[in-house]
């Protein structure tokens, strides 16, 4: 759920085999993909408290790390860059 209250923010698998983070009103109406991530699986996706940035994992390569990104969808960026497989994901 978005700080607000109004927005439930996901991961899909598209039928290309494509990965997007996306959301979709509460109150209904279609889901709108914020980003579509590379790489072989993305999850885990929190809003920050304040709602102006999304964390999520992604495995661009051997290891699945941690990625920040706009609440947009823009600036895509690994926090992480570590040898370790960064699962889940959570802000405080």
């Amino acid at each position: 759920w978005s700080p607000d209250g109004r927005t439930i923010l996901f991961t899909r698998y598209t039928v290309s085999g494509s990965t997007e983070i996306a959301v979709i009103k509460v109150d209904g109406g279609r889901a709108r993909t914020l980003a579509t991530v590379a790489g072989d699986e993305a999850g885990a996706a929190a809003w920050s408290p304040d709602g102006t940035k999304i964390l999520f994992t992604n495995q661009p390569g051997r290891y699945a790390q941690c990625f920040v990104m706009n609440a947009d969808g823009s600036h895509q960026h690994n926090v992480s860059r570590n040898k370790f497989n960064d699962i889940a994901t959570s802000w405080h």
